[in-house]
């Protein structure tokens, strides 16, 4: 009877322990060209990412987006989930913005400049696979990385909008998003718990014996 109480307790712990556990990496880019923010970025100068890429989450996530900065004579517009959160030269240094992704899905958001630019807009960038290398596009760099990384959990995102000064430097409008895991549990996890479970319905029924 001892070691069926043990054997159910140790096995709802351990999955417990395996429900808790999370990667480290929450978001990843898929990589487009990599480029470095130059010394001239208002924002966040010297930061090593990639142009054209996208972003993913690697599970299921909560996120926050905040606003930290612009530099622009342009209005440029951020939006998550098809809803406007942030326009650059009305928002506030810190401003958040909830939102989630589940594991393997491409984060929803994009942002609209209002200014014509190399490409003759006003355009819309949506965060998908499939967008080009050019010197509207947004950036994308690890918070606390360095070349070539492409996993965080914290992820800058960044727009050029291409206006009067052609400068290509990404800061008119400076987004960092946030993740935190949503613990969910794996079926193997469930499985252990069931047989915790079952374990401690076998002792209670003997004790009722």
């Amino acid at each position: 009877m001892k070691h069926i109480f043990l054997a159910g307790a140790a096995a709802i712990a351990l999955s417990f322990g395996a429900i808790g556990t999370a990667n480290a990496a929450l978001l990843n880019i898929q990589p487009g060209v990599a480029y470095t923010t130059p010394a001239i970025n208002d924002v966040i100068p010297g930061v090593d990412g990639f142009i054209g890429g996208a972003l993913q989450a690697t599970q299921n996530v909560t996120l926050t987006y905040e606003f930290i900065g612009f530099e622009a004579g342009f209005t440029d517009e951020f939006y998550v989930d098809d809803v406007l959160a942030f326009v650059n030269n009305l928002a506030t240094m810190g401003d958040t913005v909830a939102s989630s992704a589940a594991a393997g899905q491409l984060l929803d958001f994009h942002f609209i400049a209002d200014t014509l630019g190399a490409n003759g807009g006003p355009f819309l960038k949506e965060n998908e696979v499939t967008n080009d290398n050019n010197p509207v596009g947004y950036f994308l760099g690890v918070v606390g990385g360095g070349p070539g990384d492409t996993m965080g959990d914290a992820i800058y995102i960044a727009l050029d909008d291409s206006g009067a000064a052609l400068d290509d430097n990404h800061d008119d409008l400076v987004v960092i998003v946030r993740a935190t895991a949503v613990d969910v549990p794996e079926p193997a996890t469930l499985a252990v718990l069931g047989t915790g479970l079952i374990g401690l319905g076998l002792l209670a029924r003997r004790r009722r014996k």
